[in-house]
């Protein structure tokens, strides 16, 4: 019997026959990967971990190349303006130069300046916390019993509860201090090998700017076709222009914060001026919440201290904000971020929510974004419209 290759029956029962085994074997895989998930799921998870330890120097130094190129341009732009024109390679080096010897500079004298005083106020502060307990402990006692509503064991047991609960904690992280500063030790060398190759990452990405973003252009048309790939790079635009121009612009505005009430503290002799500062300056990175956050953290923390202090310290820190909020932040932010305070509440509550501490950073950055690319469309829509009226 000969077998007609050409029939038409033939081929669609090899496809068949094909398929069935295909889907066969995906169901047997699909039994091992249960039979096996565990393991699986370990060997992944350690993959992803040595992946993440590998990558992500280099996703720094994009990072902090991203950060300094507006710093770079401005110096090869403004001193160096001849000589980009004679020799734009020489002038695009000696910016970077320029640009990571200030940023050096910066370096070092926070390590030399700020950094001791604020690892002595940290042990200081750490070492007068138990003090602060007790006392706040007795002024609750004090409280309670003089105090017929809050002598009611349904809310002064929870008080109690509240204190024993902070004195263990303070207990527990004492005894493991010893540990937890050989693991702060290893951590701190790793991190200082990042940093390192996030800092050479991070100069060839400037020097080479221009050549990479090349590539991405030519790569982009390429894969999208003309008329995409420009809809990809006005969004990519809109992208750098409000969330880079907001994360530069609040940084920039945190350093100010805590410089302004690191001097300020130290010109009124208050303790812990170093310590209160930093906390002021990083909680400055959250919009709405985060320095109301950082006020009532360092008035309760000095009212522990000298109650005459704490108030001195509330109107500092009070004029700073007010100062930074309607003159210094507007001048520096522009018109980066135009969001309602309506909405920029729910942003961070619902980065925080789904995100933690990263989704509480980045959330009004993002919402921006947002925002701008569905202005961006609606004004499309609109105008074609119009424009088929």
């Amino acid at each position: 019997m000969r077998i007609n290759w050409k029939d038409d029956r033939l081929g669609r029962a090899a496809g068949y026959a094909v398929i069935i085994s295909l889907a066969g074997a995906a169901l047997m895989l699909f039994w091992r990967f249960l039979a096996d998930a565990g393991n699986i799921l370990v060997q992944l998870s350690k993959f992803g971990a040595s992946l993440s330890a590998v990558i992500l120097p280099f996703c720094l130094s994009l990072v902090l190349a991203y950060v300094l190129a507006p710093l770079v341009r401005l110096i090869e732009e403004k001193p160096l303006a001849r000589l980009r024109k004679k020799r734009p390679v020489l002038a695009r080096g000696l910016a970077v130069l320029i640009c990571y010897l200030l940023l050096l500079g910066l370096l070092a004298l926070l390590l030399r300046q700020v950094v001791p005083m604020l690892m002595l106020n940290i042990r200081d502060f750490w070492n007068r916390l138990p003090g602060y307990l007790d006392h706040l402990d007795g002024i609750v006692g004090e409280m309670v019993n003089g105090n017929p509503v809050l002598s009611n064991p349904a809310l002064s047991k929870p008080l109690e509860n509240a204190l024993d609960g902070a004195q263990n904690a303070l207990n527990s992280l004492s005894g493991s201090l010893t540990q937890r500063a050989m693991q702060l030790a290893r951590g701190t060398v790793q991190a200082g090998l990042g940093a390192f190759i996030a800092l050479i990452g991070s100069i060839y990405c400037l020097m080479d700017g221009g050549r990479m973003l090349c590539g991405v252009n030519r790569l982009t048309r390429a894969l999208l076709g003309e008329r995409r790939a420009a809809v990809a790079f006005d969004i990519a635009r809109i992208f750098d222009r409000v969330f880079g121009g907001y994360l530069r612009a609040r940084l920039i505005d945190s350093l100010v914060v805590a410089a302004a009430v690191g001097l300020a503290f130290w010109a009124a002799d208050i303790p812990f001026s170093a310590l209160f500062a930093v906390i002021n300056g990083v909680l400055n990175l959250v919009p709405f919440f985060g320095p109301i956050l950082g006020w009532g953290i360092t008035v309760f923390a000095l009212a522990l201290n000298d109650p005459m202090q704490a108030i001195w310290a509330a109107i500092i820190v009070l004029a700073v904000q007010q100062i930074d909020g309607y003159v210094v932040g507007p001048k520096i932010m522009g018109d980066s971020i135009d969001l309602r305070p309506l909405y920029v509440m729910l942003a961070i509550s619902a980065g925080t929510a789904f995100f933690g501490l990263p989704g509480m950073l980045l959330a009004v950055p993002c919402a921006a974004v947002a925002r701008a690319l569905l202005s961006r469309f609606i004004s499309g829509r609109l105008d074609s419209f119009l424009g088929a009226k």
